[in-house]
Parts: C-alpha cells; sequence; structure tokens
C-alpha cells in the first residue's frame, strides 16, 4: 500500500514529536528466529537493517538499521505504534530512558482497514545541552518536513501540526529560499533539478538530496546533473557576449542548483551522509538533457548575470590597455587645455570629434573664437568601429576606440 499522507507533530510544551504514515506498516507478527515481535526488533533493537546485501536494488537511505533505533536512544520516551490491516492487529510498545527500559509489546485486535505506522518520542534533551524544546529545533523540523515534501511523489501529502505544506516538488521547495524567479525541471521520475540566480557574492550552501536524504554537501549527483546545464549556459553566454570565453565554472558562480535524485544503493562519505560518494555509473539511472529541457534554462535569470559579469570583465580589460597619465599623447590630438588637469576643470571640458583632417581644419577655426582653454578636437579615421557589434576583441585592438577611450578618460 502506497503511502499518500505523512502527518508530523511537535508540542513545544510537553517536547514530544509524533510521526505517522498510512503506508503499508511493519507486520505485527512474531519473527520466527528471534521470537520477538517484528516492531520490537525493528525499533529496539540494534543492527537489525535489511540493506546489507549490496547485490540487491535498494533506493532508500538506510543500511545498518542505526535510524529509528538511535532515535529511541537518544530520547527520554519511545513509543512506536503499528495497524496491520492485513494480520488485524494493533502494536503498541513503548521504551524509555535511552532505550534501556521497555514495556512489553501490547497487541490488539483492529477492525481497521488501512495501515499506519505511527512513532513518538521525547528528545532527551540533555544530550543536546537543552533542558526544552526551543525555536532553533522548531525550524529544524519546519526544515525537515518541508524536504520530505520536497522529496515525496506528487500524490503524497505531507502535513505539519495538522496544517497542509503547500510543497509538491523541489520547485516549491526552492521557492521558499527566494524571491527570484525559479526554474524547475523534472528530468525523469529518477531526476529533477531546479535552480535561481546568484549575484555571484556571498553564495550560500543550497541542499542536495539523495532518496529523500538531505545531502547537504552535494557529491557525484549535483555533479552529474549540473555540469551538462553550466556547459550549456557559458556556450550560450559565450556566443552573446563577444570575445570573453565563458566557462562552466563562471556560470556555476552565479547559479544556486538544488538537485533530487533516486539512487542505487547510495554510498555516501560519513554516517551522516552529507556527500555522495557514489560514481555516476553505478546511479542506475541518468540524468539525460535534451535540447528542449535545456532552454527552459534560457530564461532563468542565470544568463542575465553572467552576461554582466562578462561585459564587466571585458570592460576591465579595455580599461586597463587604455589607462593612460592626465596628459595624453595621441597624434593630431588638439587637447583641451585643463583637460586632466583636475576634476573640477575636467569636467567643463569639451571634445570635438572631426570626421577626418579637413573637418578639423574647420573645428579649429573655431577654437580661435571660443578658445582652446575647455575645448578640444580630434579627427576620426573614416567610420568608426560599430561598438554595437563588436566584440570585445575586436575594441581591444581597434586604435581608434583605444584614442577615444583615452581621450574621455
Amino acid at each position: 500500500i502506497p503511502t499518500r499522507n505523512i502527518k508530523i507533530k511537535y508540542c513545544t510544551e510537553t517536547g514530544r514529536v509524533t510521526v505517522e504514515n498510512d503506508g503499508t506498516t511493519i507486520p505485527v507478527a512474531m519473527h520466527q528466529e528471534h521470537n520477538m515481535y517484528v516492531p520490537t526488533m525493528v525499533f529496539g533493537h540494534l543492527r537489525t537493517g535489511e540493506n546489507y546485501d549490496d547485490k540487491q536494488k535498494r533506493y532508500g537511505g538506510g543500511r545498518n538499521g542505526f535510524g529509528a533505533k538511535l532515535c529511541n536512544i537518544f530520547s527520554s520516551e519511545f513509543t512506536v505504534r503499528c495497524i496491520d490491516s492485513v494480520n488485524g492487529q494493533e502494536f503498541n510498545q513503548t521504551w524509555s530512558d535511552g532505550m534501556q527500559t521497555t514495556s512489553e509489546p501490547k497487541i490488539t485486535k483492529t477492525s481497521l482497514k488501512n495501515d499506519r505506522t505511527e512513532v513518538s518520542f521525547i528528545p532527551d534533551w540533555k544530550h543536546f545541552k537543552m533542558d526544552k524544546m526551543n525555536r532553533a529545533f522548531v525550524k529544524y523540523i519546519t526544515m525537515r518536513a518541508l524536504e520530505i515534501a520536497a522529496c515525496s511523489p506528487k500524490d503524497v501529502k505531507v502535513y505539519l501540526n495538522n496544517q497542509l505544506l503547500p510543497v509538491n516538488n523541489l520547485g516549491d521547495y526552492v521557492s521558499l529560499y527566494t524571491e527570484e524567479p525559479v526554474t524547475y525541471v523534472k528530468i525523469s521520475k529518477y531526476w529533477e533539478v531546479a535552480i535561481y540566480p546568484d549575484n555571484g557574492v556571498d553564495k550560500i550552501e543550497v541542499p542536495s538530496f539523495v532518496n529523500g536524504i538531505c545531502t547537504s554537501r552535494g557529491g557525484e549527483h549535483v555533479k552529474h546533473a549540473m555540469n551538462p546545464v553550466y556547459k550549456y549556459l557559458a556556450t550560450i553566454a559565450s556566443k552573446k557576449v563577444k570575445g570573453i570565453k565563458v566557462r562552466s565554472n563562471d556560470v556555476k558562480s552565479f547559479t544556486n542548483a538544488f538537485v533530487n535524485a533516486l539512487i542505487i544503493n547510495p554510498e555516501f562519505e560519513s554516517q551522516t551522509k552529507e556527500m555522495l560518494t557514489t560514481d555516476e555509473k553505478e546511479f542506475g539511472s541518468k540524468c539525460d538533457w535534451n535540447d528542449r529541457k535545456l532552454k527552459k534554462f534560457n530564461k532563468s535569470g542565470v544568463l542575465e548575470k553572467v552576461e554582466a559579469w562578462a561585459i564587466a570583465k571585458a570592460g576591465q580589460k579595455l580599461q586597463q590597455k587604455v589607462k593612460s597619465k592626465c596628459r595624453i599623447s595621441i597624434p593630431k590630438l588638439y587637447d583641451a587645455n585643463m583637460a586632466g588637469r583636475n576634476p573640477n576643470e575636467s569636467q567643463q571640458c569639451y571634445i570635438i570629434f572631426a570626421e577626418g583632417d579637413s573637418a578639423q581644419t574647420s573645428a579649429l577655426s573655431g577654437l580661435e573664437i571660443v578658445g582652446r582653454k575647455y575645448w578640444g578636437c580630434f579627427p576620426l579615421k573614416g567610420k568608426p568601429l560599430n561598438v554595437r557589434d563588436a566584440n570585445s576583441k575586436q575594441l581591444l585592438e581597434n586604435t581608434e576606440v583605444q584614442n577615444i577611450c583615452k581621450i574621455l578618460g
């Protein structure tokens, strides 16, 4: 039975956290080998995981069976309730004092037609140097509930304290991070990506996900999914900003990228599972991009950020090349006497760009009347370069453009 509802509750007064779902529960039956109820073994005995066989394909995140038991160990009270509609039985059992004390499991008959699993616990606050549930803990529970909603199938509803969370996919989740436009692309049932533009300064670390686990430091799945996107946008930007080679890393600097992936038998850097280390050949699927899906990122806002940066970079190169001292020496330049003297005087100066030497002769006749204190003149050779269509390389190599930049300062 697939899960359709996940309900998470917390109470700041009692410090209790409750997590419930309506998918297929753990069978309420005696384990033949260990002579105990299966839920007792799953939640109250270490190293009872089922994911040790690497030959078996699994899309879960756990492996050694520590997760639920560690929650039990670090709780002052831990209660499990399982409704098994197949066997017609309900299971209830409570542990306390960090799993050191336990009650006998209570088994009752049930006529409920739907399975349910409910885990309720009160953290042992002294282990966390706390005396009660505080705002930071509430924020963490809220964050985790939103992550669950982002990683769950679209038809799964996630509730936090009886409120339905407005997150149905990764795109909805990422929208909570920013007011910038979010571009969301679902590549397949195994891969989805969402991005929004970054200013390239004070870049924040954003999470990614593997099988519902938050990989806060990314990993191989992020590289596999995003490298083709960065390369594609870099190629587009290089064509738009002629003469500047935009690299994939340049695009990456202006992109906040979120990736959600389902990976077969994932391997992580450590038990905290902050980084995926599984080689992409062992993912079990590929993040297959095509032109139609890649083009969705053209209007993501990232290209505009990259292009503005590239243009500024080209301008810096040109500025460095034409940088000159206060007084410049350019053939045929009749400079204003006060040009470059000091800011106040320079601001009052004018330059006449004449169309060739003959036109300059006429302009110089006029300067005899107004004087050369604030007026200058320079003849242009032929038709000037159209800088609108020119690339940065052409600008850097064009003597006329360089002379104009030097004259204008």
